[in-house]
């Protein structure tokens, strides 16, 4: 075998070994669901969209505030508790269909719920900058 061929196969055997990356993380199997809105009650409804978080599935989609939550699959929730839970029995990755009331128009979305992302640590108090340094040279 001659140096070429050797320091070839020395380079293959002891290289850096690329493997592709997932674009994203496989959904957790034990995780709950998540679409990222908030309710409010709107004219009496419990199901009336208030906001959206930004980035979460129901926001990339199209749903807005304002919008009336009116069926998710074929389960009508009738209270804001009653669509939550449905939700989140749904794994992150499940794809649902909800349907909204917009107006005097109902449009229908095809969402893949998200994971829902871990509570924010608020106990933590953000580092103080004075805006000038406080060690004295």
């Amino acid at each position: 075998m001659s140096g070429l061929t050797a320091s070839v196969i020395g380079l293959a055997a002891f290289g850096p070994c690329l493997a592709p990356v997932p674009a994203q993380a496989p959904p957790d199997p034990t995780g709950k669901g998540y679409l990222g809105i908030w309710f409010t009650a709107q004219g009496g409804n419990p199901l009336g969209v208030d906001r959206l978080e930004p980035g979460a599935p129901a926001s990339r989609v199209g749903i807005r505030p304002g919008d009336v939550i009116v069926r998710v699959n074929s389960f009508k929730p009738q209270s804001t508790q009653a669509m939550i839970d449905y939700v989140m029995s749904c794994r992150p990755g499940a794809a649902v269909e909800v349907e909204v009331q917009r107006g005097v128009d109902r449009k229908t979305f095809r969402i893949v719920l998200a994971a829902k992302p871990p509570p924010r640590d608020l106990s933590y108090p953000a580092p103080f900058d004075p805006g000038f340094p406080l060690e004295r040279p």
